[in-house]
């Protein structure tokens, strides 16, 4: 309907001399996808425009019944799944409401715990957990080769990394190394192909959620080892301080959280004694977070991402992984088609733009996961993935 409306009014300016394209236009609209109220409109208008519906049906209905093949797209990536970590990737398709694997996307490594930035026409995967080893390495895949390569690795190996990009640079901060909670960040320049240390956090943090809201860093909740961090910090790069901004209403470690231009959403995690389904808001300029809706279930180490006006809530864990997606509004959540891949410590990026999506939606290798994929790493249980992410680390940690 956008696209009718569109049309409309690039006709209303010049009527006399754009009237002779509308039925080459016309062939633009999905008319056949629009309901009954959308299609009246249409004829409302087509008579407006003093055309004969009667016997231009042919410019009508010849209106393409196709969707279109969308630019934006959810890509999910990685996690623990049953038997350990995966480097399954599945895409969502917004027309069918449905999640597909996509394995030309996958890379060789099983990761989890890890971050995924997008920018430009190029994933990066940072960090991460494989079963035994704690990363400090870049995967990037280029949409152009298709390929993955490796680039600089960071400073530090970070597990239960936070991360967001923000003007075409990748921050990232905290996490473990498998033997400490980190407070140090760093940030890369993919132009030089380099990592340089930046201002600690105030608060050493591992199992944070960041994302980038007004240009600056948001890193809110975590663990450092010893409590569950209610606090949220909030990085300006210009100055190259951190400084706390907001309390949030509950502490949170294993949570998420995303932002569009006005708010970030946090939600879930665990608080030290149980998983939550709690959610809040923190808006640009203000010291406290709002409670709104919560989540239909209770999750932690789960992933967030915006997409148009939802945030999408996908995988996790609560007694065992999940599959379960839900999405959310500004004001109420929504159970949408579940991935085909229960798994918790994912991360879910937003692909806009994606060069050839065509090639996401419609791969013609995507197959269930091998049999013997679901058996990798067996010796992990799901109860050894929640130790993991959870546990309480007496250790005495520092940067």
């Amino acid at each position: 309907m956008d696209v009718w409306i569109l049309l409309k009014r690039w006709i209303s300016v010049d009527r006399k001399r754009r009237m002779p394209y509308y039925r080459r236009l016309l062939k633009s609209v999905r008319y056949n996808l629009l309901n009954d109220q959308q299609k009246d409109e249409i004829k409302k208008d087509l008579l407006r425009f003093k055309i004969n519906i009667i016997d231009d049906q042919s410019a009508i209905w010849s209106m393409n019944s196709e969707p279109r093949i969308q630019r934006d797209i959810l890509l999910a990536i990685g996690g623990w799944e049953k038997g350990g970590p995966t480097n399954i990737v599945e895409v969502f398709d917004v027309n069918s409401n449905k999640w597909q694997r996509v394995k030309t996307f996958e890379d060789d490594r099983r990761v989890a715990y890890h971050e995924c930035i997008v920018i430009n026409d190029k994933l990066y995967i940072i960090g991460g957990f494989e079963g035994s080893q704690y990363f400090n390495t870049v995967r990037c895949y280029d949409s152009k080769t298709k390929q993955w390569c490796e680039l600089a690795p960071m400073h530090y190996a970070r597990c239960y990394i936070s991360a967001c990009e923000i003007n075409g640079t990748i921050i990232v901060a905290g996490g473990s190394d498998g033997r400490l909670r980190l407070r140090t960040a760093e940030i890369y320049d993919a132009s030089k192909n380099q990592w340089t240390r930046i201002r600690s956090m105030i608060q050493r943090r591992s199992d944070a959620a960041a994302c980038a809201m007004g240009g600056k860093m948001y890193v809110a909740g975590g663990y450092t080892g010893e409590i569950v961090l209610q606090t949220v910090e909030m990085y300006i790069p210009e100055m190259d301080i951190w400084t706390e901004i907001a309390h949030m209403n509950s502490p949170r470690s294993g949570l998420a959280c995303a932002a569009n231009d006005d708010f970030m959403l946090i939600a879930g995690g665990f608080d030290g004694t149980s998983r939550l389904n709690s959610a809040e808001i923190l808006r640009i300029g203000s010291a406290h977070t709002v409670n709104v809706e919560p989540m239909p279930i209770a999750r932690s180490n789960f992933a967030m991402c915006r997409m148009g006006k939802y945030f999408y809530a996908i995988g996790g864990y609560n007694t065992m992984v999940t599959k379960t997606v839900v999405r959310f509004d500004g004001k109420k959540w929504e159970k949408i088609c579940d991935v085909t891949l229960a798994r918790s410590a994912l991360r879910v990026v937003l692909l806009k733009a994606w060069p050839d999506p065509i090639q996401l939606l419609c791969d013609k290798s995507i197959e269930r996961r091998d049999a013997d994929n679901s058996l990798c790493n067996s010796e992990f249980s799901a109860s050894q993935e929640n130790n993991i992410s959870e546990m309480i680390v007496t250790s005495n940690d520092s940067d």
